[in-house]
């Protein structure tokens, strides 16, 4: 038995042994990454805060109110309705009918129509004989009393031609003894000094003294002899003259009475055709009967469908005008008038329509009153300038909401208005706590 054996080394197997091609680079332990992930995250927060940032400065909210409204019309309704019992005699319109001015609406009848039409037709016939023979009549005594007063004017110019010729005579002849007087009162000036001088008698210095005095009262009495006969002729034209304005106030006289007579008439139609218009409004006459015609443009809102009687006050006809024309009016608390001014737009909801489905119509505020009503609110009109799918179904009357943009805020702006109304209310609430303890 062979002993030369090798024994059996059991802890062989458990000594590191190595292989080749038995080892890859992916079997390289993980290196600590939390440092570089812990970066990556920071930086990704500041990335999304300040993304976050930007967006809150430059995305706008809108800030919006509501205000209660109510449809009106800048026409007005036209509502026809008399003071006592008229009748109905003829309709020429139905409801929805559109009609334009002049347009014959309904013919009617009663006593008092009947005496103001008479009243009418009779003073028209008064006024075209004022107008016709009694014009001609009054035209005959003015024309009558003017050529009197022109016969009596041209005496005045024969006689005042006369009073020229004299005053030319006058002057001629006066001339002429004025230079006699000269001539005699030098002569007798000079045989006054040769008188005085001893040179000539006494005699001849007398005489020439005689013919300077008769020539002196020669021109004296030729002047005053002129001067009658001139006063004479002006006497005569204010004799004519007193005549001319007796003329001419008979003229104003004439005139005066036509024109009072016909004012008398005039006066009474016009008051029966005011009285007409003042209870008809427009209206023609045909045949002795009143037809009403439309004062303006419109559309026949409503027509008495009753009997022929319709009572006093009863309402006869309505008639809408500019239908074009609509707006909207709302009332605004006083808290909230200084957030809202001319120019902001506005949605116009029609409660009748809902929104959702026939849509909205289109506005701005066109008008803020300055003061507040009855009701401590102000008015606000709002103009529709797009009518949208309503605008065949608006009517007057009809109420719904206007939504009217106030402004637009960025996010930051409202965090920041919410931020500030916050610390206001907490700063202001122990204050008045304060207040109301003491």
């Amino acid at each position: 038995m062979n002993n030369n054996h090798t024994p059996i080394d059991h802890f062989k197997d458990l000594e590191p042994q190595q292989y080749s091609n038995m080892y890859f680079e992916s079997d390289v332990p993980l290196a600590d990454v939390r440092k570089n992930a812990l970066r990556v995250l920071i930086y990704g927060s500041l990335l999304i805060v300040g993304m976050l940032l930007f967006l809150s400065f430059m995305i706008h909210f809108p800030t919006e109110i509501n205000v209660p409204v109510i449809i009106k019309n800048e026409g007005k309704e036209e509502v026809i309705r008399f003071p006592y019992n008229v009748y109905v005699d003829q309709k020429f319109v139905k409801v929805n009918d559109m009609v334009k001015k002049g347009d014959p609406l309904i013919s009617i009848g009663a006593p008092q129509i009947t005496n103001l039409i008479q009243q009418i037709e009779k003073g028209k016939v008064n006024l075209d004989l004022q107008n016709t023979s009694e014009a001609q009549v009054f035209q005959d005594q003015v024309n009558l009393l003017r050529s009197e007063t022109t016969i009596l004017e041209n005496e005045i110019d024969a006689i005042q031609k006369e009073i020229n010729d004299l005053k030319d005579q006058r002057n001629t002849e006066c001339d002429a003894l004025q230079n006699v007087y000269l001539s005699n009162l030098k002569i007798y000036k000079v045989k006054k000094q040769a008188y005085e001088a001893g040179a000539i008698a006494k005699i001849d210095y007398q005489t020439a003294e005689k013919e300077k005095v008769h020539a002196f009262d020669a021109l004296q009495t030729k002047m005053r002899s002129y001067k009658t006969l001139i006063n004479t002729k002006a006497s005569e034209i204010e004799v004519i003259q007193s005549k001319i304005n007796r003329k001419n106030k008979e003229i104003q006289t004439i005139r005066s009475e036509y024109n009072s007579a016909y004012q008398i008439v005039d006066t009474d139609l016009k008051l029966a055709e005011n009285q007409l218009a003042y209870n008809f409004g427009d209206y023609t006459v045909v045949d002795g009967k009143l037809t009403l015609v439309a004062e303006k443009s419109g559309k026949v809102a409503y027509l008495f469908e009753g009997e022929r009687e319709l009572k006093s006050g009863q309402i006869l006809l309505k008639i809408r005008n500019d239908l074009r024309a609509y707006y909207a009016q709302g009332e605004v608390p006083p808290q909230a008038i200084g957030k809202f001014k001319e120019g902001q737009k506005a949605a116009l909801k029609i409660t009748s329509f809902p929104h959702f489905e026939w849509g909205v119509m289109e506005g701005e505020v066109a008008v803020l009153s300055k003061s507040p009503n009855e009701n401590g609110n102000f008015l606000m009109r709002l103009d529709i300038n797009n009518y949208g799918n309503l605008k065949p179904l608006v009517q007057l009357g009809m109420d719904g909401m206007a939504t009217i943009l106030i402004e637009e805020k960025s996010f930051a702006s409202h965090v920041t208005h919410t931020l500030k109304r916050s610390y206001y209310n907490s700063t202001e609430l122990p204050s008045e706590v304060e207040q109301e303890n003491n």
